[in-house]
């Protein structure tokens, strides 16, 4: 009889513990769901803008075409390209995202030169670069850090990083990146001298659809998208992301790759 009422109390307790695990996983996953219907909501209108602006130029190029002068065809083109690139850059944004979130991307790691990763980025962004007349610093000894990361993993999040300094730095600013060692493997900065971020912001950086957007200093438009992605890369690759920042001062993004057998 004994026995019956320790295996019953042992039993409620089961149900009990089951029960609360049960309603953190439906909190959790309300939360979850609230949380992508929200991401989904603010995706939704930043596509539409660039969109309808895009759609805007063409039909006033379309109908008065033969009537407008050239610099004003030059100014409409202009904007027609950083509206395009605009739409680009947050559509290739989501699509890597919603692959993360699927278990879609594949981590398949090799041996990389770092410095060779860093200026493709660089070759990439360099009309952005001339756009806004920055400089950029990166002193390196090309060989010298060899990663083993998957490299198309580690030029998004390079792409998203040095994107980022551009955007939220002004013109004629400087942007550093700096590789050194440390302790767990190669360490890699991206700095600038941009706007900073406000103190007790950086952890909602990292949330989908975070209520605290910057626009950058030519009013670039954004959701912090791509450092939500670099950072779900950086993991992948075996690194966490640590962020410090100072209003007007500027932003450096830090993160550490595991070093290619080869490079000791």
């Amino acid at each position: 009889m004994h026995t019956m009422h320790n295996h019953l109390i042992e039993k409620q307790f089961q149900i009990t513990q089951q029960n609360k695990t049960l309603d953190s996983q439906k909190k959790e996953l309300t939360l979850m769901n609230q949380t992508k219907d929200k991401f989904f909501s603010v995706i939704s209108h930043d596509l539409r803008g660039p969109f309808n602006a895009l759609l805007g130029y063409l039909d006033i190029l379309v109908d008065d075409f033969e009537t407008m002068d050239d610099s004003k065809k030059q100014e409409m083109i202009s904007e027609l390209q950083k509206t395009s690139q605009r739409a680009y850059s947050l559509t290739v944004n989501l699509l890597e995202w919603s692959k993360v979130n699927r278990g879609m991307i594949a981590n398949e790691p090799s041996d990389v030169a770092v410095h060779k990763v860093i200026e493709k980025t660089l070759g990439l962004l360099q009309f952005s670069l001339q756009t806004k007349t920055q400089k950029v610093e990166f002193r390196n000894i090309p060989g010298r850090y060899m990663a083993r990361v998957d490299p198309n993993l580690l030029q998004s999040v390079m792409t998203n990083l040095v994107n980022n300094a551009i955007k939220f730095t002004h013109k004629n600013g400087l942007i550093r990146i700096e590789t050194s060692h440390n302790g767990e493997g190669i360490k890699i900065c991206v700095q600038d001298n941009g706007i900073g971020i406000p103190a007790g912001q950086i952890d909602s950086l990292f949330k989908p659809g975070n209520e605290f957007r910057q626009t950058g200093t030519e009013n670039e438009a954004g959701i912090g998208l791509g450092l939500i992605t670099a950072m779900e890369f950086i993991k992948m690759m075996g690194g966490n992301l640590h962020v410090t920042s100072e209003e007007g001062k500027g932003s450096s993004f830090c993160f550490t790759l595991p070093d290619a057998p080869a490079a000791h």
